[in-house]
């Protein structure tokens, strides 16, 4: 299995920039030279997913308690990844003015939780 690739992202209020690490371009394969915003990401999460994040990016916004959720991505190319993703508010003078989040690239182990549960199946 190999080591899960995080990326971080940060997105503030004010400006509304979203600014991406590294690994964020690689987990989500984007060719463009600039990050995705929040509904780039949102339209990638695959339907059944997408209330996960609205869910999450809004209680975020209000400075509601940090999110974690898994969610299946579609990348433009159609490969299919597993993204666990963490949103939570940055606060200054106690009031929120931005959003920060962590997505891990956790598809080996949704691939090998997968597979012990057919091997669990079949014995």
């Amino acid at each position: 299995m190999n080591k899960p690739l995080d990326g971080l992202w940060h997105f503030t209020f004010e400006d509304r920039v979203m600014n991406w690490s590294q690994g964020m371009f690689k987990i989500f394969c984007t060719d463009e030279q600039r990050p995705l915003d929040l509904s780039g990401i949102h339209r990638l999460i695959h339907p059944l997913d997408r209330f996960k994040w609205e869910l999450a990016v809004n209680q975020a916004s209000l400075g509601g308690a940090p999110s974690l959720f898994d969610s299946l991505v579609v990348l433009p190319s159609g490969k299919t990844v597993w993204v666990r993703h963490s949103v939570s508010t940055f606060v200054k003078d106690g009031n929120p003015v931005g959003l920060e989040g962590i997505c891990t690239d956790i598809t080996d182990l949704k691939m090998m939780e997968l597979e012990c549960k057919i091997d669990r199946h079949f014995k």
